[in-house]
């Protein structure tokens, strides 16, 4: 479950912008702003990926809570945690992303494996479902076919180019599943209407 979305980091973002754009500043200050701007970007970039994992792995468990961006106060000072995980074990698990920058673009060093479709060799689940590559083809669809259609019909969104189950996928019978083996996957009705 995830208790906390990331911050928005907008406000911070518009405010170098505007000082970049200003009239006047110096180029040694616009070179100090340019260099800021790059650094933020590439830390919004390496968070919200690595969010993004963590909350594909964690964020649909009723066994876990994730909490992004959390800020302590005690007598004056502060500690921010980018990401932290607790289980009903009560493990606690905090997580730091760190980007670099360079003249590539930047990596995030924390992210978890790219989502993948589930097992290959499983047709069907015990619930009788199929996962998406099944279903696809099933239905005679590529598997990216099959997701643009998704896609399209509301029942999973892209977020930075990555599936979410919706609400409504949700409704028409379609579940998230985590292996262990193969990563995150989707199981959809066998007779879903596509």
């Amino acid at each position: 479950m995830i208790l906390k979305e990331t911050d928005s980091k907008a406000g911070q973002l518009a405010e170098l912008e505007a000082l970049m754009a200003a009239l006047g500043v110096p180029p040694e200050k616009k070179l100090q702003i340019e260099r800021e701007l790059k650094i933020l970007r590439a830390g919004i970039k390496g968070e919200r990926d690595s969010a993004y994992d963590i909350d594909f792995y964690s964020g649909a468990s009723k066994n876990r809570i994730v909490i992004h961006d959390l800020r302590l106060e005690l007598n004056g000072r502060v500690a921010q945690i980018d990401h932290l995980v607790l289980n009903r074990l009560l493990e606690v698990y905090v997580l730091e992303t760190k980007t670099e920058v360079v003249a590539a673009p930047a990596a995030p060093r924390t992210v978890v494996a790219e989502p993948v479709e589930g097992p290959a060799s499983v047709t069907e689940d015990s619930t009788g479902k199929l996962t998406t590559s099944k279903l696809a083809q099933k239905i005679g669809l590529k598997t990216a076919d099959l997701v643009e259609r998704l896609v399209t019909l509301g029942l999973l969104e892209l977020r930075e180019g990555k599936p979410y189950i919706t609400p409504k996928g949700k409704e028409a019978g379609g579940e998230f599943r985590m292996s262990k083996k193969f990563g995150p996957y989707f199981l959809w009705p066998e007779a879903l209407k596509v």
